[in-house]
C-alpha cells in the first residue's frame, strides 16, 4: 500500500470518487512529509554541530580567544611586581656627583678638612662610575657617602682630640649633626646622651 497510485486504486474500490481519492492521498503524503520534518535535525546535522563545537572548545583549551592576536595580556599583578621591582632596583651615581651641604657637614663632624673631603669625594664619585654591574646601583646615595666616610683609611686632619673653647663651639650645628647622624663633634664634650652635656637641651628636641 506504499505506492500512491494503489492506495488510490484502494480508495477508489472502496467507493471514493476518483478526485477525493487523490485529494486524500495527496493530504496523507503532505503530513507524512511534515511530521518527519518536525521530528528535529536530520542526524547529520546533529552530528556536524558536534563537530563543530569540539573544534572551537580545541581552540579555545589554551586560553586565546579566536580574535586575538595570539598573545595573552600579562596580569595586573606581574605588571605591578615589575614596576615594584624597578623601585627597588636602585639607580647609577650621576657623573657630575657632589658631596651636598649635608653630605660635608657629616665629614667635617668628623674631623675633615675641606680639602680631604673634595679629595675623597673625587675617589669616591670614580670609584663609583667606573664600577660595573649591579652593585654600582644605590637606593640611597648619602647613606653610601656616610659609610664610605666613616671606612675611610684617610686620617682626617681633624682627628686628634681637641678641646673647642665654649664660646666657639657652634651648638646648633652639634645638635644637627647629632639628630641626624647620631654624631658629636670632637672638643664638645660628652655627647647628648651623657648628662654632663653641655649642649642645650632645646636645640636637641
Amino acid at each position: 500500500m506504499n505506492d500512491i497510485g494503489g492506495m488510490v486504486a484502494a480508495l477508489m474500490a472502496a467507493g471514493c470518487a476518483p478526485e477525493v481519492a487523490a485529494e486524500v492521498v495527496a493530504r496523507a503524503f503532505v503530513a507524512g512529509v511534515n511530521s518527519a520534518n518536525s521530528t528535529g535535525i536530520p542526524v547529520d546535522k546533529v552530528a556536524e554541530k558536534r563537530r563543530a563545537y569540539d573544534r572551537e572548545r580545541k581552540r579555545n583549551s589554551g586560553g586565546i580567544p579566536p580574535e586575538t592576536t595570539g598573545i595573552p595580556n600579562p596580569p595586573l599583578s606581574s605588571l605591578n611586581k615589575e614596576e615594584e621591582k624597578g623601585r627597588k632596583r636602585g639607580a647609577r651615581l650621576a657623573g657630575d656627583w657632589v658631596p651636598s651641604e649635608v653630605d660635608r657637614a657629616f665629614a667635617k663632624d668628623l674631623g675633615w678638612s675641606d680639602n680631604q673631603i673634595d679629595a675623597e669625594a673625587a675617589n669616591f664619585r670614580d670609584h663609583w662610575i667606573a664600577k660595573p654591574g649591579a652593585d654600582a646601583c644605590k637606593l640611597d646615595w648619602p647613606a653610601t657617602w656616610r659609610k664610605w666616610i666613616r671606612g675611610s683609611k684617610i686620617k682626617p686632619v681633624g682627628s686628634s682630640l681637641r678641646i673647642v673653647s665654649p664660646v666657639d663651639r657652634d651648638w646648633k650645628t652639634a645638635a644637627k649633626s647629632w639628630t641626624n647622624f647620631r654624631t658629636w663633634p670632637r672638643g664638645y664634650g660628652p655627647d647628648p646622651d651623657s648628662p654632663s652635656c653641655e649642649c642645650p637641651r632645646e636645640l636637641l628636641a
